[in-house]
């Protein structure tokens, strides 16, 4: 079991992932499906009962679009994170950009430092990382793909999503659920 802290900070930084970038990343794939049913709906009440304001969370799932991302989520599980490179992120040229970064939204990390207690080295690593500091934002919703993510946790979502996956993606179904179990991990652990 996480200590309770590093729990904290896994879900200050899925909310924010969720709530703020979403604000930010406005474009959607044409190649998303929506299946049957609400998808959505079991994440809707966990962040409910974590205390969002109900109407703030249904505004939001209820936008056109906020989509069930199948085919971007597909491609996250053929992706291989062990053959990235992060040795890139620890070399002088990107540890300067990160401190111009720093110093370039010093008021606006100290804000969020401050209201989420997540370390502002903490964000601008992730940014670093996930981003290129902002250089490359993707042309995914970044609140479509983690909130699919995020459903898969629910059997019939799983199921649907993977009679939606392209059989050129596919791979055999225990592979698929250990996957899937791998990676909601650090969901099941905050229930």
């Amino acid at each position: 079991m996480l200590h309770p802290c590093k729990l904290d900070t896994k879900r200050t930084i899925f909310t924010i992932g969720m709530l703020v970038v979403a604000c930010l990343i406005s474009s959607v794939s044409r190649a998303t499906v929506e299946p049957n049913g609400k998808p959505f709906s079991s994440i809707e009440k966990k962040l409910i009962a974590d205390g969002f304001d109900p109407i703030k969370i249904k505004r939001l799932y209820d936008k056109p679009d906020v989509i069930f991302e199948a085919d971007g989520v597909a491609l996250l599980f053929t992706y291989r994170e062990a053959r990235v490179d992060y040795a890139q992120f620890t070399n002088k040229w990107s540890i300067d950009k990160a401190r111009q970064y720093m110093q370039k939204y010093q008021a606006a990390l100290a804000r969020v430092e401050e209201q989420y207690r997540v370390d502002k080295k903490v964000i601008t690593a992730i940014l670093l990382v996930e981003t290129g500091l902002g250089a490359s934002l993707g042309t995914r919703s970044t609140l479509n793909t983690l909130s699919t993510l995020a459903a898969l946790r629910d059997p019939a979502v799983r199921n649907r999503f993977w009679d939606l996956m392209p059989d050129s993606k596919k791979f055999s179904r225990k592979k698929f659920e250990k996957k899937e179990a791998f990676r909601s991990k650090c969901l099941r652990q905050g229930r």
